[in-house]
């Protein structure tokens, strides 16, 4: 079984568009070209971040040590919503200080969730 792949002469062709249409402007990003460095975190951001890490193992075992396990749960979650919202201001006052532009700040790049 043989199949005919030629294509007829009426069948339209793919044809390179020209790019004289209208120029861009802005701020475009180039593939390659180097972004604002990131700050790296201060001492005070670094310390909220180890006392993040370490308190969920720090409550386990104090509430393994003393039996309240609710008492220590309760107070871990409270400890830990404070913690994690301290670091993401921090967080969020170093990456916004970088994407300030003019005076204000690119929407968008800053989003910590």
């Amino acid at each position: 079984m043989s199949t005919n792949w030629v294509n007829p002469e009426t069948e339209q062709r793919w044809q390179q568009p020209d790019f004289a249409g209208p120029v861009l402007s802005g701020q475009v990003l180039v593939n390659g070209e180097a972004r604002p460095p990131l700050t790296s975190p201060n001492t005070e951001e670094q310390r909220w971040r180890l006392v993040r890490r370490w308190l969920l193992p720090l409550v386990l075992v104090a509430a393994l040590l003393t039996g309240a396990w609710w008492q220590f749960l309760v107070l871990g979650l409270v400890v830990s919503i404070v913690v994690r919202r301290r670091v993401w201001q921090l967080t969020y006052q170093r990456l916004s200080a970088v994407n300030r532009t003019d005076g204000g700040v690119r929407p968008g790049f800053t989003d910590l969730r």
